[in-house]
């Protein structure tokens, strides 16, 4: 059997993820702040989805690694999937709202971590014989873009974070460790991309309005199905 812990399910990507993996009837252990009505459904009536409601600014929020393990107990596969993401604060250095840095480096980064460590205490209780990580990752990770200062950071640092657990691992053969790019596709992220306000700092706002209206980027659906056929291999 396997059990997925995934965060960021309510839309987009993550959405896609969701309804991916329950086709598959894997057992789904969704954390976030909203939910589908679908998500609800499912949660009530089909014994295969737990929905844990947590803002991932809020670390206390977090499942405890004893909610992780009740949950994976009897699985043979385990999975983490960190989908939820945080574009904002959008602008020059110098001119960046403190709140917003500090949700920034929360959602993309400390949550993560927090979310990983309880996950590999949970793995070490219930002893599954796979466990694959996956973290979602930008290309902004790697690359600068300016007006991004805050995601780009921070999500270079959550794929450093995951390069220590995967060495840590790596003589685990039960162990995979994933930071994916997904690439440009039609979502709610994007859709904020090319919707900054001209009076921000962001020199490729006029790249992204025009990609908002492609109508040839890949569904979320197929990225979805792309990654979890590489990740769950």
């Amino acid at each position: 059997m396997r059990g997925v812990v995934i965060t960021g399910v309510s839309r987009g990507l993550g959405e896609a993820f969701f309804r991916t993996l329950e086709e598959e009837q894997a057992r789904l252990f969704a954390i976030g702040r909203s939910f589908t009505d679908r998500q609800f459904t499912q949660a009530q009536h089909g014994g295969q989805v737990v929905l844990h409601h947590a803002d991932l600014n809020d670390l206390s929020q977090l499942p405890s690694a004893s909610d992780l393990a009740d949950f994976l107990a009897g699985a043979d596969d385990a999975v983490l999937i960190h989908n939820a993401g945080f574009l904002d604060p959008f602008g020059a250095i110098g001119h960046l709202d403190p709140d917003q840095l500090e949700s920034a480096l929360r959602v993309n980064l400390l949550a993560p971590m927090a979310l990983t460590d309880t996950f590999t205490a949970a793995v070490e209780q219930t002893g599954p014989a796979r466990v694959r990580v996956l973290y979602v990752s930008s290309g902004a990770a790697r690359r600068v873009i300016g007006g991004l200062a805050a995601y780009c950071t921070t999500k270079a640092g959550a794929e450093m974070y995951f390069a220590a657990l995967a060495e840590q691992m790596r003589a685990d053969r039960r162990w995979e460790v994933h930071c994916l790019n997904p690439g440009i596709m039609p979502t709610r992220m994007l859709d904020q991309l090319g919707s900054v306000p001209d009076a921000a700092y962001f020199p490729q706002r006029d790249t992204y309005r025009a990609l908002s209206g492609d109508a040839g980027l890949p569904a979320p659906s197929y990225v979805a199905q792309r990654l979890l056929r590489y990740v769950l291999a």
